[in-house]
């Protein structure tokens, strides 16, 4: 981050901007407007890595199924075995709700995984969007690939515009999952 700066998405997201208050309704101030742009510039971003998947013949280290099982079962195991409602009083879980779930997770899984597989980041959410200044104008750099992989079209999209580090009024995700 240094040779980027320090200014996430999520922070020019949070800025506030005092010349908004005195905009006519339904208008966006020059600030409002540049914060739009940093997230429709985010979204757009998701084809091109999209597209960037189709160019590549990629080997998988095994298939999406067996990665979502893992990750499923492991859910299964550390939180739902462990919260109090799925406790029958016993200090175990009751077999029956959460092998019915791990069945419905499992055809959930399926599902999924006969999606289209495009090139995933994974962690995409506006603390790993970087705002650069190039020119003047404002520009993302996107940080923390580790975890990029193919994965089921939408998943990044999603994980954006439902970000757990902020979120966006209903009109604004609308418009951004329509792009």
């Amino acid at each position: 981050q240094n040779d980027l700066g320090d200014e996430t998405l999520e922070k020019a997201l949070a800025a506030n901007d005092p010349a908004a208050a005195a905009c006519p309704e339904g208008t966006l101030s020059a600030h409002q407007k540049a914060q739009a742009a940093l997230c429709a510039q985010a979204v757009d971003f998701l084809a091109v890595l999209a597209q960037a998947a189709k160019r590549v013949e990629y080997k998988l280290p095994q298939p999406l199924f067996a990665r979502g099982r893992f990750e499923m079962n492991f859910f299964l195991a550390k939180f739902v075995a462990h919260h109090p409602v799925a406790k029958n009083g016993t200090g175990s879980p009751p077999r029956t709700p959460v092998t019915k779930l791990r069945s419905e997770l499992r055809d959930l899984l399926r599902r999924i995984d006969r999606l289209p597989a495009v090139l995933c980041h994974r962690d995409y959410h506006r603390r790993n969007l970087m705002v650069t200044r190039r020119g003047g104008k404002p520009q993302l750099v996107i940080i923390d690939h580790q975890d990029t992989r193919l994965g089921p079209a939408g998943y990044d999209l999603a994980s954006f515009l439902f970000d757990s580090y902020g979120t966006f009024p209903p009109a604004r995700r609308r418009a951004l999952a329509k792009r």
